[in-house]
């Protein structure tokens, strides 16, 4: 998109996807800040390497709207899993970095190729923890041991509902069953795991929030995200609220994809569903907050009495 000498807005078509990623050289990151680059989620050690192993995603998720502004369409495409490792291995020790995040839209499809690409992880002795963004029904248990075995530090899932109904709505093509499934063994393998759940999917009622809310609860995972759909123009979601008039939102800033609630849907207005985010981000603060000085009790409890002022401003931060 560009304006023309006459100030005239002129749009490109689109060109073609690069097929063959191999051949796309790495980035040029001896132009860019690299200790500035951060992705400290769950702890993971910093500075870190932001990478891909893959583009795109071969689901058709109502409310995603990377196919469309990303990809111009559906595609999925992988690289070699060793080009993937060379860059991991040679980059990490260029710019002594300690971790590596994995950016993919969904890291864990096609079983032979994680595989061969933890295989080699792990034959190069690298030692590094990483993380991934993931799909809890493509991840078996072999899977998701070899990924551990080659570093995995934590995973995230995005799970978006608590209720199976509003999964398929959304057309998510994800059993609930898998996820708790998943996460057991995820757990089990001493890998942290964060699940991202989004409030106001086609159906959404104060009843199926909680029933979010107490699954969120029951599966237990490290952490949790909880945001608002956001209906963006391009998806199909975007389409259904426009053609239903669920569409309230009259400037293009409040599509945030977080807090700002953009659509109503037949039970729950704008402000209900925001209020609705509020409290489930109160819920999982306290449950982290209990976590967290159960753990450090005698700590809290020594330091409470040293400097109750202190202890104060701690509490009102995080409950």
């Amino acid at each position: 998109m560009w304006r023309d000498t006459d100030d005239v807005v002129c749009v490109n078509s689109r060109r073609p996807l690069i097929e063959n990623l191999d051949e796309l050289p790495w980035p040029a990151r001896h132009l860019l800040p690299m200790h500035s680059y951060r992705d400290d989620f769950a702890g993971l050690p910093m500075p870190g390497l932001q990478m891909w192993a893959s583009r795109g995603c071969p689901f058709r998720c109502i409310f995603c709207v990377w196919p469309k502004v990303m990809y111009g369409g559906q595609s999925y495409r992988v690289r070699d899993p060793v080009d993937v490792v060379d860059e991991m291995e040679q980059t990490v020790q260029q710019y002594d970095l300690c971790a590596v995040s994995f950016d993919d839209d969904t890291f864990d499809i096609g079983k032979g190729r994680i595989l061969r690409l933890c295989s080699e992880i792990r034959r190069r002795n690298l030692g590094l923890p990483w993380t991934a963004m993931a799909r809890a029904d493509t991840a078996d248990r072999e899977m998701l041991e070899a990924m551990a075995e080659a570093g995995l530090y934590a995973i995230k899932f995005g799970v978006e509902s608590g209720v199976q109904e509003l999964v398929d709505a959304a057309d998510k093509k994800l059993d609930l069953r898998r996820v708790k499934q998943t996460v057991h063994i995820v757990k089990d393998l001493g890998v942290k795991v964060h699940l991202t759940f989004t409030l106001g999917l086609p159906g959404e009622t104060e009843e199926t929030i909680e029933r979010t809310l107490d699954f969120a609860s029951e599966v237990d995972p490290d952490s949790v995200q909880f945001s608002i759909a956001t209906p963006y123009p391009g998806t199909t979601y975007y389409d259904m609220a426009q053609e239903s008039g669920m569409l309230v939102a009259e400037s293009w800033i409040d599509f945030d994809g977080a807090d700002r609630a953009v659509l109503r849907t037949e039970a729950l207005s704008p402000e209900k569903l925001q209020a609705a985010l509020r409290r489930a981000r109160r819920q999982w603060r306290w449950r982290r907050f209990r976590r967290s000085f159960w753990s450090r009790k005698d700590y809290y409890l020594r330091e409470g009495l040293r400097n109750p002022a202190r202890v104060i401003e701690f509490l009102r931060g995080n409950l």
